[in-house]
């Protein structure tokens, strides 16, 4: 493994293990809190928006995070999350899959790159879109190619 990859990895463990700056305090601050400590994040996340284009309440998901029942999570203002993302934003090398029910059942669909508008996604029923349908969701960090 490349020294830099060693010292990201070795950052982005203490950031994320750490209890002042954990994933449950984060999306719990509020917006202007959020901008301030983006600079000191790891790069690999993904933040669930409530309108289309990114504006709004959000949540924040880091590498390797599940969440099985959505009814149990709130955007930063305090709204419940269930049923209300509208966009998505990738950063990093992570892929989220998103599940339409609680327990990582029902319809799914993995997302390679951020969304403005889950509205314009289809699920596979081909009958409705993932628009305010997310109720459980995994967070994973991408595969490495071979040779990078």
């Amino acid at each position: 493994m490349k020294p830099l990859n060693i010292l990201l990895m070795a950052v982005c463990s203490t950031l994320v293990f750490t209890p002042a700056v954990s994933a449950q305090s984060d999306r719990n601050r509020s917006d202007s809190d959020q901008r301030r400590g983006e600079s000191d994040r790891c790069e690999s996340r993904v933040i669930l928006y409530s309108q289309a284009n990114f504006p709004g309440e959000r949540f924040v998901l880091e590498a390797g995070e599940k969440i099985d029942d959505f009814n149990f999570q709130r955007f930063s203002r305090g709204r419940s999350a269930n049923n209300r993302v509208t966009s998505i934003s990738i950063e990093g090398d992570v892929d989220v899959t998103l599940f339409d029910y609680r327990s990582f059942k029902g319809d799914q669909i993995t997302i390679t790159r951020s969304v403005r508008d889950l509205g314009y996604l289809p699920m596979s029923n081909g009958d409705e879109d993932w628009n305010n349908e997310l109720s459980s969701v995994v967070v994973r960090e991408r595969s490495r190619r071979a040779g990078s």
